[in-house]
């Protein structure tokens, strides 16, 4: 029992991934190829996606095999998706201090059991 909990735990350890978003100016000559972005629209609507190519005035983007194009006009803000090594360092901590606190914690009950 202990051994399965500390398997599926290393494994919620070691394969998570914690990413932020950070805001862009479409404007601006940053290389957007490739990247993973989110784009909120004028109308509310949010659309994550992959960029497959930007012109001077629109975004194409891939999501979930289809291509969407978004004019410039249409686009209230973009981010830009970004790995955050510090959101990752923390979450491995609390779960490996969950860990820790909770075999100690069935250790100490198992006889009582």
């Amino acid at each position: 029992m202990k051994f399965n909990t500390i398997l599926i735990s290393l494994f919620f350890i070691l394969f998570q991934s914690c990413y932020s978003y950070k805001k862009l100016d479409f404007k601006s000559n940053e290389t957007l190829h490739h990247e993973q972005i989110k784009i909120k629209l004028k109308n509310s609507k949010k659309i994550k996606g992959l960029v497959i190519k930007t012109k001077n005035d629109s975004i194409y983007l891939q999501k979930k095999q289809k291509t969407i194009k978004i004019s410039q006009t249409e686009i209230e803000q973009i981010k830009k998706r970004e790995f955050s090594w510090s959101k990752t360092t923390i979450l491995s901590i609390t779960y490996s201090f969950g860990l820790i606190l909770f075999i100690t914690v069935t250790t100490i009950l198992t006889p009582f059991l």
